[in-house]
């Protein structure tokens, strides 16, 4: 019989890649290598198992993925065979918490032959942001067309993307401004708005973190957002009425 000889396993998320070898898989003597992926609720997590280096001998690999949460409850597991690639999808209302991801490797020749490894991934659902406007919220449409005044926050969250808009008042839901509403006015932590030609009124500028993979395939309502008031003014009359 053929000797099937496993490899150590490699677990990749994103551009990080971790090796340990965890021979006892109990979930009280494992400690998982933190894999230094962060992401966000609504993201979703991609990983890849070792591929299959005996298959030129008949030898198929089933590969059995476990995600469980912090506290040790399973939140999702997964069978394939020959198939070393596992993703999830984060929930959107997941907050801040750690993953454990155990992959187990077994070669379905000889079911005795196993091998196992995890990682620890971390989820982070953003702090509320904060808006340093310009020095002052009132502005004229008239202004030159080449003025742009700025708005910024703190630095964007490396897990996140953030967008801005200029949005009519009132913002009924501010917690529901999906990442596809129309005419973004800026992306990152900071955007430079003109209000030349603006209609008079009152506004909100408005910024919000997202998840990466936010957009048509859904995930799209802010993970955290912040606004501040705006009002744009029409230049005065100058009509003089002689009695």
């Amino acid at each position: 019989m053929a000797l099937v000889l496993l490899m150590c396993l490699f677990l990749v998320a994103g551009t990080n890649a971790v090796v340990a070898d965890n021979t006892d898989t109990s979930a009280d003597s494992v400690r998982c290598p933190d894999s230094g992926k962060v992401v966000a609720p609504g993201d979703t997590i991609s990983v890849t198992g070792p591929s299959n280096t005996q298959s030129g001998l008949g030898i198929q690999w089933e590969y059995y993925w476990t995600l469980t949460s912090s506290d040790g409850t399973v939140i999702d597991t997964q069978t394939y065979v020959d198939n070393p690639a596992y993703s999830y999808t984060v929930p959107d209302t997941e907050t801040t918490t750690t993953y454990k991801l155990n992959l187990m490797v077994t070669a379905l020749n000889d079911i005795t032959c196993v091998n196992s490894n995890c990682v620890s991934i971390s989820v982070n659902k953003p702090s509320e942001c904060e808006i340093t406007p310009p020095d002052s919220n009132t502005f004229c449409t008239a202004e030159a067309s080449n003025l742009r005044h700025t708005y910024t926050t703190g630095a964007t969250p490396m897990h996140v993307q953030q967008k801005w808009w200029l949005l009519s008042d009132p913002v009924s839901n501010p917690g529901g401004v999906s990442f596809n509403t129309p005419n973004p006015v800026g992306t990152g932590n900071s955007a430079s708005i003109k209000y030349s030609g603006v209609t008079p009124g009152k506004y909100w500028v408005y910024t919000g973190y997202y998840a990466k993979n936010a957009g048509q395939a859904g995930h799209d309502m802010p993970l955290a957002w912040c606004m501040t008031p705006v009002i744009v003014v029409a230049v005065p009359g100058n009509t003089i009425t002689v009695s």
